[in-house]
C-alpha cells in the first residue's frame, strides 16, 4: 500500500512526474477593484511548481447589495511543458462572492471544484478536488490588494498504473510476495491536500482591461506514511500573472 499511495501522490501533485496537477485547482484571478464590469475573459501564466497557463471566464450573476457581488467562474489549466499534447489538465468551475465596506475593506470568498486528468509514464489518473479560498484585503474602485489563502483537498482519485510501474514492482519483488498489496488500480479517497498563503493584487488601467498577479508559499500533504514539503524537485512557492478583457 505504501508503494500505491506514493505513486498516487505523485500523480496528483506531490512528485516530479505529474507535479503540474497540483497546480490545477486554483481560484479565479483576483478581481480588479469594486467597479469591475459584469464579464471577463482572462489569460494567465506562472510557475506552480512548473510553467503553466490558464484560461478563465467569470460572469457576475447578481449584486445582493450595493457592496457585494456573486460571480460564476469557469477555467482550463494545463502545464506549458505538455503543450500541444495537453497530457495533464484541469477543468475548474465554481463561485466567488465579494463583499466590501464603503471604505474599501472587504473579502472575496470562493469555492471551486476541479476535474484533473494526467497521462504519463506512471499511468492514467483522474481526480476530483475541492478548493476553498479567502482573499481579505483592500478593494478600491479600480485596484485591490489582498491576502491569498487557499485549502484544497483531492476528494477522490482514480489510478490506472502503467506497464512500466507494474514491471518495476515485479522487479522489486520477483517472488511475488507483495503482489497482493500493489500496485492496485482503483479509486482512492482523500489522497492529497494543499494549503497556500500569499498575496493577490489587481489593477484596472481602463474599463475593459484588468491586470492581476498572485504569489506566495504552498504546503502539501500526502497519504504515503509521510509528510513531504517540498516534495523532491518542486519548490514550495507559486507565482502567476495575467490579464483580463472585461465587458
Amino acid at each position: 500500500m505504501r508503494f500505491n499511495m506514493s505513486v498516487l501522490a505523485m500523480a496528483f501533485g506531490l512528485g516530479v512526474s505529474a507535479a503540474p496537477s497540483r497546480a490545477l485547482a486554483q481560484p479565479a484571478p483576483p478581481i480588479a477593484g469594486r467597479d469591475s464590469p459584469a464579464s471577463r475573459l482572462s489569460l494567465d501564466v506562472g510557475w506552480d511548481p512548473t510553467w503553466l497557463f490558464a484560461l478563465g471566464y467569470s460572469h457576475r450573476l447578481a449584486r445582493p447589495t450595493a457592496q457585494s457581488s456573486l460571480w460564476l467562474d469557469a477555467g482550463f489549466r494545463a502545464p506549458l511543458t505538455r503543450v500541444p499534447l495537453v497530457e495533464a489538465a484541469s477543468f475548474v468551475g465554481g463561485f466567488t462572492f465579494v463583499a466590501t465596506t464603503r471604505s474599501g475593506w472587504g473579502t472575496a470568498v470562493a469555492c471551486h471544484t476541479s476535474v484533473m486528468t494526467a497521462d504519463d509514464s506512471t499511468g492514467t489518473k483522474l481526480g476530483f478536488a475541492l478548493a476553498t479560498s479567502l482573499r481579505p484585503g483592500w478593494y478600491a474602485p479600480r485596484w485591490s490588494v489582498a491576502l491569498d489563502l487557499l485549502a484544497k483537498t483531492t476528494i477522490a482519485s482514480y489510478m490506472h498504473h502503467s506497464d512500466a510501474v507494474r514491471d518495476l514492482f515485479t522487479d522489486r519483488y520477483p517472488d511475488g510476495r507483495a503482489t497482493a498489496s500493489g500496485p492496485r488500480d482503483g479509486i482512492y479517497a482523500l489522497a492529497a491536500r494543499r494549503y497556500r498563503l500569499g498575496l493577490a493584487v489587481a489593477w484596472a488601467p481602463s474599463a475593459s482591461v484588468g491586470l492581476h498577479a498572485v504569489g506566495g508559499m504552498s504546503h502539501d500533504r500526502q497519504l504515503s506514511g509521510i509528510t513531504a514539503n517540498p516534495p523532491v524537485g518542486p519548490l514550495p512557492f507559486y507565482v502567476e500573472a495575467g490579464g483580463a478583457y472585461r465587458w
